[in-house]
């Protein structure tokens, strides 16, 4: 869903999709939508018979445009044919009121085709601690049976900061040493690379240290390998896991976030495993700033 963010004067809340993200030319794209009367966050089936639905290609040009119905139930939906002849690229599909843009999402057109074989990688465990070694094995093989031999293969280790927050520790904890005067990406970065290739089963194992010593948080490692093929088709597979700093995590959560002077400003410690379990009788450090 698609929705904007800025209500303001704003009159009908709207959801609008489509039935999938890509498609090629030549195809139906199949889209829905829902549209309630909106009065300060009441919400009533709307006093209109339609809403104008129009579709732009990756140009902006106008490829269609069309009134669809509401139904009983406050929703439409329609079909939008793209010629043979489509351009590729990111459309968007809007839908317009009183002359007004309610919402919109977007699709992509593309010539793709199906791939020939699929890669499967897999690491040893889901999670590790810094100091480990992961080690992965990426699967190649044909939808119509038999291996992907002797095939070269591209291999990467990405990673972005892994947020803990254990289901088994109840109410909210701070376990995270974020560096609030350094903010983050988001974004995974790659940080290895190698190339090799598939044996004769079309398999290929590495391994990678699960080295997170130079990282202020714990990780999510994303473990990636493409394989290209005798015909010099390249099919990607991913795998993600976790690498923890250490055993244990600690959690604070101050009794109050708004201090007097003079006054005594208590915060709460717990210590927990990797699992989210506590961990008793454990000698702790404290440093205020």
């Amino acid at each position: 869903y698609n929705i904007p963010s800025d209500r303001m004067g704003k009159d009908y809340y709207e959801n609008l999709y489509t039935d999938r993200a890509i498609y090629r030319p030549g195809q139906s794209v199949y889209f829905k939508g829902v549209l309630r009367k909106d009065n300060d966050a009441q919400y009533s089936l709307p006093d209109v018979a339609g809403v104008n639905v129009q579709v732009r290609d990756s140009q902006y040009r106008l490829v269609y445009t069309q009134t669809a119905a509401l139904d009983k139930f406050g929703t439409f939906d329609g079909e939008v044919k793209l010629s043979d002849s489509a351009a590729i690229g990111d459309y968007s599909i809007h839908l317009e009121l009183n002359k007004r843009t309610y919402a919109s999402t977007s699709f992509q057109v593309a010539e793709y085709r199906a791939p020939q074989f699929q890669v499967v990688v897999t690491a040893d465990k889901p999670e590790y601690i810094n100091g480990d070694t992961i080690r992965v094995e990426s699967t190649s093989s044909y939808f119509f049976g038999g291996p992907v031999g002797d095939a070269a293969v591209t291999w990467r280790l990405m990673s972005s900061d892994y947020d803990f927050r254990p289901a088994a520790v109840k109410s909210w904890w701070d376990f995270n040493d974020w560096d609030y005067a350094n903010p983050r990406n988001g974004g995974a970065k790659v940080i290895r690379d190698g190339k090799g290739k598939t044996d004769a089963q079309g398999k290929f194992r590495f391994d990678v240290p699960a080295d997170v010593s130079e990282f202020p948080l714990s990780q999510s490692f994303v473990l990636e390998t493409e394989v290209t093929d005798i015909n010099n088709e390249a099919v990607a597979s991913r795998t993600t896991v976790v690498v923890h700093k250490g055993r244990f995590y600690i959690g604070l959560r101050p009794q109050q976030y708004v201090g007097t002077t003079g006054k005594e400003q208590a915060v709460d410690v717990i210590t927990v495993d990797t699992k989210g379990l506590t961990v008793t009788n454990q000698t702790l450090a404290m440093s205020f700033y």
